[in-house]
């Protein structure tokens, strides 16, 4: 009897590995909105004009309900089209874009690309599937600059947003199959660790009053009422979870979901009787530091923590100590996060010290999990224990920028929908804010920075239309706003602002390597301060107002920074720390050290600011991929941590090895013989790159047959902005290339898009196909690898496909791999770089589970090995039970 049940169970598990390549489904447009008018061509300032009224913007939209139970969360009317343009959606070309490597050098078949530093890192910039492929715009004139907001007509409160239904995992965060909720287990389950208690699903409010919009042009859009609906109920996952196992085959509950999975109720091995907490189970990496480009960095006002936030998706809290040298991680803060980047963190801004010294909120946005409406919002996190009091919802593309007035009332925020809100967060009421924001428009390209003065009557914004706007703010609480001017004299993309604390003087930075002040009253230009070696990603005043630090965005310099000193623009220190893209920089409260983040390592550096001295590293365990290779076999796969560039498919050796048969990692890469690597080359077809495009990356690509070139392949910000590693499949019928942000495609040879490869986040770096084209392999600054098992010839229709399985290696040689379904197998320590993110909402912190707990449930290597080789290897020891029914 046991003997049939065990057949029966193997039986059952082998049917979780059908694999389809799923068909495309197109998304709705939402394209940037276009501004009326564009900025005056003046030479170094505009001034603005009398006041003119402003009236009441469009509603905000409002999250998407969930479904209801009739439809059940899974059915087909209630995933998410796939859009077929299916990569992530990014920051922008420059620090979050890739200045840091283009590459490549003149190749035949007519590579016309310029010699780039490929192996440097991108920042890479946010980008969205429904928007079309822009460049930048000069900027354009104004017919009449406008003026203050004033206030609009009451308006009724908009109902909250609503949670939509999770999307299909990745395997970064692979959605982990729903299990039963399990009867307390037999002491023979115990195991290690204790994960939080049950949290309670509570339902809180979101939304806001629609906005009121101070627009540079002649005259403001018409007021729209407000739409209400219904209120919306928590999603009852418990209640699903049982009517589903009630009204299922008992076979069709063990089968592990891929998709939208339901919320789970379990009892973890290591605390019986103790469940987890209810919601959606996402595998995610923990090295112990940040896996992915770090935004932003803040400190306390009494300087004993610092915030950091990343393309991980994470919010990293460090305790450090008052010389800068001891710093610890003392907490991570999740959220909701979906499939590829959504829920990637671009910018954050804390709240200053209210009377009691306590800093009270801690605002982040960048592109968050959910539809379009969702994605755009900002999460208002309470300081103190990290939850999720408020999301507001209005831009229509992602957040780029935040920051809070000196005074704490006020929460700025601008990004790619070229727009600035004004929050008025006195008017938050419980988890509502009541007061609509007020929306500032005029840019005409995307809006990287905002900086508010010491006095709060100035807000300052930096813009990629190559201007820096001047607000004046004084009378923000009537509410009125007026531009004071349009400070005009960069030759390239602004990408940064910030005031002298005396709050007399504006400084601005970007990719014309040049830091420029302006007078804060009049914005007034008093010239070029200084002329670094880099372009400039980020300044940071010392609080004394004495020093000027400046990040770097790559070339031609990228493993430098800048220490300047105020008024003198004298440097007075070069900083080499890092070795690649800084884009976040901060002084302690002290002025006597600073914090960087970015580099090869996606380090935090804490350094003393008169002699550069390196006080305390904060780094996780992984690495940037810059090499991979199959062996001929296709046994074993290899790849490299270190960057050697000589091309765009040669950035680095190959310099370890993992055993598919095994599942073992091996030392040393490949010697026995030559790798199989990218081809470029396949009898009379080539591949050569060429520069273009908006950004001057290598955004052409062209597929030649001898000298009949037989199509050119073009990128933009929506797919990827550049071709970073490419090759043919092994038959010749195919290309497969990367990007920036996670973009990786295979297409036919026409030039048309064919397989969508979802998986990675960040810059693919390398890519191959086995020698028999069943697998193709890739490495990104993600610092994953991803398998991928191709289609027998290439579709003829778009279709999407996720990684086989991901593998993260630790540098101490320590290794973890998992499955999109959630299944893993790691080295003897390899689990502690695993854990589970659990989505319980949009509004929602998200409970952590560490990998140890999940190893009675989750550890399948007998699964993975049936995956990849497709039979099942016996492996008792590891195999679990689904369920357990005692």
């Amino acid at each position: 009897m046991a003997y049939a049940a065990g057949v029966l169970l193997v039986a059952g598990l082998a049917g979780t590995f059908q694999y389809d390549h799923r068909a495309v489904s197109e998304r709705g447009s939402h394209n940037l909105s276009q501004l009326a008018h564009r900025l005056q061509d003046i030479s170094s300032a505009d001034t603005a004009p009398q006041p003119v009224e402003i009236g009441a913007s469009p509603p905000l939209t409002v999250l998407s309900a969930p479904p209801s139970q009739e439809e059940g969360p899974f059915s087909p009317a209630a995933q998410y089209a796939l859009a077929q343009d299916e990569q992530e959606r990014d920051f922008a070309p420059s620090p979050l874009a890739g200045e840091g490597g283009d590459g490549g050098e003149k190749r035949e078949g007519g590579d016309t690309s310029a010699p780039q530093m490929t192996a440097q890192d991108v920042s890479p910039p946010l980008e969205t599937v429904q928007s079309k492929a822009v460049g930048p715009e000069q900027p354009a004139a104004l017919s009449e600059l406008p003026t203050p907001v004033v206030p609009s007509k009451p308006v009724r409160v908009a109902e909250r947003p609503q949670k939509s239904q999770p999307r299909r995992g990745t395997p970064r965060e692979a959605a982990v199959p729903p299990l039963q909720r399990t009867p307390s287990p037999t002491p023979a389950d115990k195991g290690e660790g204790d994960p939080s208690g049950t949290v309670q699903a509570e339902a809180r409010a979101s939304a806001v009053a629609p906005e009121r919009s101070a627009a540079l042009q002649e005259s403001p859009p018409p007021a729209v009422p407000p739409q209400t609906m219904r209120d919306a109920e928590r999603f009852n996952s418990r209640a699903v979870q049982k009517e589903r196992r009630a009204t299922r085959p008992a076979r069709d509950r063990a089968a592990p979901q891929d998709s939208a999975q339901r919320a789970v109720s379990v009892s973890p091995a290591g605390n019986p009787g103790t469940p987890w907490p209810e919601g959606t189970l996402r595998l995610v990496v923990e090295a112990e530091g940040h896996v992915a480009m770090i935004r932003e960095l803040l400190f306390t006002a009494d300087g004993r923590e610092l915030v950091s936030i990343s393309d991980d998706k994470t919010i990293r809290v460090w305790a450090v100590a008052p010389d800068g040298r001891q710093a610890t991680l003392a907490r991570t803060i999740r959220g909701y996060i979906g499939e590829g980047r959504e829920g990637t963190l671009a910018a954050a801004t804390l709240s200053p010290p209210e009377a009691d010294g306590r800093q009270r909120w801690l605002a982040v946005g960048g592109i968050l999990a959910g539809a379009p409406s969702e994605s755009y919002a900002i999460r208002l996190h309470d300081y103190a224990s990290g939850e999720v009091v408020a999301l507001l919802c209005g831009h229509t593309d992602a957040i780029l920028a935040l920051a809070f007035s000196p005074a704490g009332r006020w929460l700025a925020s601008a990004g790619k929908d070229g727009t600035i809100r004004l929050w008025d967060l006195s008017a938050l009421q419980g988890q509502t804010l009541t007061q609509a924001p007020l929306v500032l428009t005029g840019h005409t390209d995307h809006i990287y920075d905002l900086a508010w003065s010491a006095t709060g009557d100035r807000l300052a914004s930096a813009s990629y239309d190559r201007t820096v706007g001047l607000w004046n703010t004084a009378q923000l609480a009537q509410p009125q706003v007026t531009l004071v001017a349009r400070l005009h004299g960069h030759e390239d993309q602004v990408q940064t602002v910030a005031f002298h604390p005396s709050g007399t003087v504006l400084a601005s930075g970007g990719k014309d390597q040049t830091i420029r002040l302006w007078q804060a009253r009049d914005g007034g230009p008093l010239g070029v301060f200084a002329r670094p070696q880099h372009k400039v990603s980020a300044l940071s005043f010392a609080p004394d107002g004495t020093r000027l630090l400046a990040g770097n965005f790559s070339p031609p310099q990228p493993d430098r920074l800048t220490l300047l000193t105020y008024p003198s623009g004298k440097t007075e220190h070069v900083f080499t720390g890092h070795q690649n893209v800084v884009v976040a920089t901060a002084f302690h409260p002290s002025g006597q050290w600073v914090a960087t983040g970015g580099g090869e390592h996606k380090e935090i550096l804490l350094w003393q600011v008169h002699t550069g001295e390196v006080l305390a590293r904060l780094e996780g365990t992984g690495r940037t991929i810059y090499a991979v290779g199959f062996s001929p076999d296709g046994r074993y796969l290899s790849w490299g941590h270190t960057a050697v560039y000589t091309s765009p498919n040669r950035q680095g050796p190959l310099e370890h090895r993992f055993d598919l048969t095994q599942l073992t990692r091996l030392p040393g890469g490949l010697s026995d013989a030559p790798p199989v690597q990218a081809f470029e080359r396949i009898g009379t077809l080539s591949l050569a790159l060429e520069q273009g495009g908006p950004y001057k990356h290598n955004a052409r690509l062209h597929v030649q047959d001898g000298a009949r070139r037989l199509s050119t392949i073009e990128r933009g910000h929506t797919d990827g902005y550049r071709h970073s590693a490419y090759t043919f499949t092994s038959d010749g019928q195919g290309v497969l290339s990367g990007g920036l942000n996670g973009v990786l495609r295979l297409y036919a040879l026409d030039g048309t898009l064919r397989v969508t490869l979802v998986g990675h986040t960040g810059e693919i770096k390398a890519v191959a196909v086995s020698a028999d084209g069943r697998w193709a392999l890739s490495g990104a600054n993600d610092q994953t690898l991803c398998l991928w098992s191709l289609p027998q010839g290439i579709p003829t229709s778009p279709s999407e496909l996720k990684p086989t399985l991901t593998l993260f290696p630790a540098q101490d040689g320590e290794w973890v791999a998992w499955t999109p379904e959630g299944y893993f197998t790691a080295s003897a320590r390899g689990i502690r770089l695993i854990g589970a993110s659990i989505n319980q909402g949009l509004d929602k912190r998200a409970p952590y589970i560490p990998g140890e707990q999940l190893r009675e449930r989750f550890y399948r290597p007998e699964l993975i090995q049936a995956q990849l080789h497709g039979e099942p290897r016996t492996s008792p020891q590891n195999t679990v039970r689904l369920h357990t029914d005692q």
